[in-house]
């Protein structure tokens, strides 16, 4: 009887050991269980400096992190990296692998977008973005146009432009326009009757008219015995191209756009905002945003993402990353995303958001400054 008693301890003994043994892997954090895991990422703070730039005199900006681990100790990787770039930007990042990096060759005025992505020791990362805005102010310089009794005159920038500047020449009788692509600049008076013509060149940035950067030359035109420019009539001049990028205004000059707290689930999403920081530079209007997301959906100032709708096609327990991206004048000024998960129940919503890696039920999309100066001519 001694000897089952004793056999009976023993085995209540090694079921005890076992019950400890496996309390203490429940708290192991290798295999991603409920104590907190001292590896995690932590990014403390980024940046930007300076957050806004004047091209082509200005074209590079510092990249800079603060990350370590939750228990202090350093990350495993640092990393940025070019989200977005204006059209025929060519960015170069150097020691991208580092908290403390230097972005190159900024020489396209727009917005420029560039990720940082952390990765702790335990494999897990986290993601941020920084945004930077660069304005223009150039002034453009012209060769000689021509004097009285030249058969051609000359309409070309002394320099080379800025990179993604392009003009268009036109004349008031409809009879002639160039691009300045593949255009020399020089034009004929072949063609034109006896009396004034007026040449407007009108200077544009990615496409997009640059406010008051238009150039104005009135000729007179002789055709005895052969089509000559008789007279320079007028000729405004230069032309300074500026696009957010007035420097006689404040930096300080900007447009808040506030937070958005979000409750899920819900079935709808509204981007609309009432803008903080207008000023009477800044007529209410000036600034108008676009919604994009990562499935190739567009909703356009003021519009509701609706979940229910059926047609948009979401799977069940998709994460989709919304993009809303605000304009000034028809110009990208900033941007701003959200990450949410989709559910068909319910007949389609959101039911959470993701932040920096983890999925919460309630977040913020967050705050946005809208870095603006006032276009000459407003």
């Amino acid at each position: 009887m001694k000897t089952n008693k004793t056999f009976a301890y023993g085995i209540l003994s090694v079921l005890i050991a076992l019950v400890i043994a496996l309390a203490f892997t429940a708290c192991d954090n290798e295999n991603g269980n409920s104590t907190p895991d001292t590896r995690e990422p932590i990014i403390a703070s980024y940046s930007a400096t300076p957050a806004s730039i004047t091209v082509p005199a200005e074209n590079t900006v510092q990249l800079t992190c603060t990350a370590t681990s939750k228990d202090g100790s350093a990350v495993k990787s640092v990393k940025w990296t070019v989200e977005e770039k204006p059209e025929l930007a060519n960015p170069t990042i150097v020691n991208a692998e580092t908290a403390a990096a230097t972005v190159n060759n900024m020489e396209v005025a727009g917005t420029y977008k560039f990720k940082l992505i952390v990765t702790g020791n335990n494999d897990a990362t986290k993601t941020e973005y920084v945004t930077v805005i660069a304005g223009l102010y150039y002034e453009v310089e012209f060769v000689s146009l021509g004097t009285a009794g030249d058969v051609t005159i000359n309409f070309s920038p002394k320099y080379d432009l800025p990179v993604g500047v392009t003009y268009i020449l036109e004349d008031n009788k409809g009879i002639n326009s160039w691009n300045s692509t593949g255009f020399n600049g020089v034009v004929n008076a072949s063609g034109y009757n006896d009396g004034n013509v007026i040449f407007t060149q009108t200077f544009y940035l990615n496409g997009a008219e640059i406010a008051s950067s238009t150039r104005t030359v009135n000729m007179g035109v002789d055709t005895f015995p052969d089509a000559y420019f008789m007279a320079i009539v007028s000729d405004t001049g230069s032309v300074t191209l500026k696009w957010l990028a007035d420097m006689s205004l404040p930096i300080t000059h900007a447009i808040t756009v506030p937070a958005i707290a979000l409750s899920l689930p819900s079935s709808t999403l509204n981007f609309a905002q009432t803008y903080t920081g207008y000023t009477a530079d800044f007529p209410s209007g000036c600034v108008t945003y676009k919604i994009v997301n990562d499935k190739g959906h567009t909703w356009n100032n003021g519009e509701v993402v609706d979940a229910s709708d059926a047609s948009l096609g979401y799977g069940n327990s998709e994460w989709i990353t919304f993009t809303q991206t605000f304009y000034y004048n028809g110009q990208p000024v900033g941007s701003r995303d959200v990450k949410l998960r989709y559910s068909t129940s319910g007949g389609g919503r959101f039911t959470a958001i993701e932040i920096n890696g983890s999925t919460e039920l309630t977040g913020t999309i967050p705050e946005l400054t809208l870095l603006l100066r006032k276009n000459a001519g407003e």
